[in-house]
């Protein structure tokens, strides 16, 4: 390994460990850091631009800008609060209707963190409303919107999709999706069983003295101990003010504009970037919403993370850094450990950095590098085991998802919930990557 080459590792360790450590956006640490890179490596800057991201800048802020038209109208709320009230006394099914919601947000795009700001709070109110373990309901509903982070229009698929492209060995978008949705489907039933599914299906709602009727929408439930530290739960319609009393051509419109957007994408094959700014425009146009609003919403923190770290990845890769490492790792002479060992690095890595972006654009192209004239599917199976061992480290209370989780629980019951996301985290860091690496594995890699 050359002396620039070792420089770029270095280099990369301590802007990582600064930005971790005074809380800066990891993109603004990356982008003088290539910049110093480059300097000391005699690349010129044109081939540092050439790495730009331009189309996952343009998908993230797109669907952002669509999906806040979406959020802006009470659309999202409205159906929320159908979706709700159409289990009845059902509770057991709470947890998988916030699961197909945060999947759905996701699946059409928004970044996972956005899906779950959205759906969390709502999903944990309902919870302590309806007697439900927090943590079934954190949790599985974390999972679904990992589940739905996949989709061939969404910036983590499109991010795992396009590195693949680039080393000349493309794989599968929908067969990715599909290997990701299981995986993270079969860990949310893991949750669910651990904190109370098994209750929560067997219990059964008491009568409404009231009414007559039986249920939980206006009666008494028995209360799960785990779901809140104030005893028994007084229940009332959880979403009661989180919906519109009536619904308005807004809403109509915001949810009509985002079965265009994914109807064109996926029909006739259209740069969802570019579809979601022109949906998200008509939008704009028709109802007028405060546009500086919409503008400030839009996460300019993840596009600076996604560019920073992805310019500094074309300059590791032009300096040859990658190409060493790969070669290092194949000197190991088991690709069944090659994998194992970046599971474990990748799921280490995203137990301090709380940008899954960050890690799968760094992780991702060390992956292909360490398997070289493997394509196809057995490249998707290898991709999916090490992106799904990062993804899964989002629960912890040190990530987005894990903070909204904590953050939307009891104030009793908070330091309570830290220790079991912890201890959660710990254990699927330890227990994914192992798993992850049994994939390529039983394919006979």
């Amino acid at each position: 390994m050359s002396f620039i080459q070792i420089f770029s590792l270095i280099l990369l360790v301590i802007t990582f460990a600064v930005a971790i450590w005074r809380h800066v956006n990891v993109g603004l640490a990356t982008i003088p850091a290539g910049f110093l890179l480059l300097l000391v490596a005699g690349v010129p800057a044109g081939q540092y631009f050439k790495q730009f991201p331009g189309e996952l800048v343009i998908l993230i802020l797109g669907v952002a800008y669509l999906f806040g038209h979406a959020q802006r109208s009470g659309a999202i709320a409205g159906m929320t609060a159908l979706a709700v009230r159409a289990t009845g006394h059902r509770d057991w099914l709470l947890p998988w209707i916030m699961f197909l919601l945060a999947a759905v947000v996701s699946g059409i795009g928004a970044l996972p963190a956005a899906s779950l700001a959205i759906v969390v709070p709502i999903a944990m109110r309902t919870a302590r409303e309806r007697g439900i373990n927090l943590m079934s309901m954190g949790l599985v509903t974390i999972m679904g919107a990992l589940a739905g982070g996949f989709s061939p229009i969404s910036v983590w698929g499109r991010l795992v999709v396009t590195l693949a492209a680039k080393s000349g060995r493309p794989i599968s978008s929908l067969g990715l999706f599909a290997i990701e949705f299981v995986l993270n489907l079969a860990l949310a039933v893991v949750a669910f069983l651990i904190f109370g599914g098994v209750r929560l299906i067997r219990r059964r709602p008491q009568l409404d003295l009231a009414t007559g009727a039986g249920g939980t929408g206006g009666g008494a439930v028995t209360p799960d101990p785990m779901a809140s530290g104030r005893g028994a739960v007084q229940v009332q319609s959880p979403v009661e003010t989180a919906v519109a009393s009536r619904v308005t051509a807004y809403q109509v419109c915001s949810l009509v504009g985002v079965a265009v957007f994914v109807a064109v994408v996926l029909i006739f094959s259209v740069d969802p970037g570019l579809v979601a700014f022109a949906v998200a425009l008509v939008l704009q146009l028709l109802f007028r919403p405060d546009e500086r609003e919409l503008v400030r919403s839009l996460p300019w923190a993840v596009v600076l993370v996604i560019t920073g770290v992805l310019l500094y990845v074309g300059l590791l890769e032009k300096i040859g850094t990658f190409a060493t490492i790969a070669k290092h790792l194949g000197g190991i002479g088991s690709i069944e450990v090659a994998v194992l060992a970046l599971a474990f690095v990748g799921s280490l890595f995203a137990s301090f950095e709380s940008s899954s972006v960050a890690v799968l654009g760094l992780v991702i192209p060390v992956a292909i590098g360490v398997t070289p004239g493997i394509a196809g599917t057995p490249l998707l199976l290898i991709l999916c085991a090490v992106s799904w061992a990062i993804v899964v480290l989002s629960p912890s209370p040190y990530h987005l998802s894990g903070a909204l989780v904590l953050a939307s629980s009891p104030e009793d019951r908070q330091q309570s919930m830290l220790r079991k996301l912890l201890l959660w985290s710990v254990g699927v860091a330890v227990v994914v990557p192992a798993l992850a690496w049994l994939i390529p594995t039983l394919a006979g890699l």
